[in-house]
């Protein structure tokens, strides 16, 4: 699995295997499976209204696609979030136990381990910050859905970061990467 590096690197730390404090609670008799020991901190505080981050996009050179502003435009986008640390962590679908699936089923698989969905707000913030993203890779947001979407934030082959949408039903493969939360 890829680590995510951000922009000042103050911002990010990496949460190790050992550390007991950053471990979820996991159902009785369940493993912890690998890609938890890859959980990141990523602290919040930063942007905000909407125009704020438009603005911010914009001056990093990051293109905001058409459905992923219908999106940030939506009465349901929060704006407003506490400042703080999350840990994240980014695990396949493959990762979770399926060859394909829809987001539901890969967020019920993934609550079994103690993973949470990520905010739109907070998805914003890691695009912004997110600078060191390898070409060709796409995170899903594992969020709850704004009209029947979920926000990607990727890299393509050019090196031109997005922020894009994505269908909350689409069916995903198994090397289609999540982002989710970890508790504590």
């Amino acid at each position: 699995m890829g680590q995510i590096s951000l922009e000042g690197e103050a911002a990010l730390k990496t949460v190790g295997a050992a550390d007991t404090e950053t471990q979820p609670s996991l159902a009785r008799g369940t493993i912890a499976p690998p890609w938890i020991a890859d959980a990141r901190i990523f602290r919040l505080g930063g942007f905000g209204q909407v125009p704020d981050y438009y603005q911010a996009m914009d001056e990093a050179g990051i293109d905001v696609g058409s459905c992923a502003q219908e999106l940030l435009s939506h009465g349901h986008f929060r704006t407003v979030e506490p400042d703080g640390n999350i840990k994240i962590v980014t695990p396949s679908v493959e990762d979770l136990g399926f060859r394909n699936a829809h987001l539901p089923q890969l967020w019920e698989s993934a609550s079994r381990f103690g993973c949470g969905l990520v905010t739109g707000q907070f998805v914003c913030r890691l695009r912004l910050r997110y600078r060191a993203q390898p070409c060709g890779e796409c995170l899903v947001a594992g969020m709850n859905p704004i009209n029947s979407r979920v926000f990607l934030v990727g890299r393509q082959s050019n090196g031109r970061m997005y922020l894009y949408a994505h269908s909350a039903n689409a069916n995903l493969g198994a090397g289609a990467r999540i982002l989710l939360t970890l508790p504590g």
